[in-house]
């Protein structure tokens, strides 16, 4: 296939992303946060992770500057990572609907927050990480680029490394042994493994 029709397709999922994201971003904004941990740390990691999800990726599609970071993966490598990124979106849509005005980007509880144990939720404790970390993986396949698909691999890893402790953390101190013993019976980010 032609790099346009792959890159045309990587725009088209970028925004599909935010239409699905979109309304529970303004639906989380009308709640009042209860609890807020995020640190200036916690902020940089989301940033390095939007260059990594949506700004250098953009730049890939829209100029020639990645180009000399290119690989050559096979059609079907590719269009299978067109495949996992809009299953990363159904997924996402998934959690978001489960979590309503509780979700949010930084690291807070909103007020009346309860803990969710149901749909995504059933089989890991971090649905919307495992959404991402899909999407990253589908978008270094699309891209078949390494500096860009690394960098978005490499920048939501770090930020899961770094804020799944104190998000669980966080839980832990707002729902006590009702979280932790969700937390002892469900994974982390892949059912049955991790």
């Amino acid at each position: 296939m032609d790099e346009y029709l792959y890159k045309t397709a990587l725009l088209i999922l970028i925004i599909a992303f935010l239409f699905v994201r979109g309304p529970f971003v303004m639906k989380s904004r009308k709640k009042e946060s209860k609890v807020m941990k995020s640190s200036a740390t916690d902020r940089l990691q989301v940033g390095l992770s939007t260059l990594g999800m949506m700004v250098f990726p953009v730049i890939f599609c829209l100029s020639p500057y990645f180009e000399g970071f290119m690989m050559n993966l096979p059609d079907a490598l590719r269009v299978a990572g067109i495949i996992i990124y809009a299953a990363s979106l159904v997924l996402m849509f998934l959690v978001l609907r489960e979590l309503g005005g509780d979700w949010s980007m930084n690291l807070e509880l909103k007020e009346g927050h309860s803990l969710v144990v149901s749909g995504p939720y059933r089989y890991v404790c971090h649905p919307m990480y495992t959404a991402f970390l899909l999407m990253m993986v589908g978008q270094f396949l699309i891209v078949s680029n390494w500096f860009v698909g690394i960098f978005g691999i490499a920048s939501f890893g770090l930020l899961c490394i770094m804020r799944i402790p104190n998000e669980e953390r966080m839980m832990e101190e707002e729902f006590g042994d009702e979280y932790r013993v969700y937390s002892e019976r469900t994974k982390r980010l892949i059912p049955f493994l991790i």
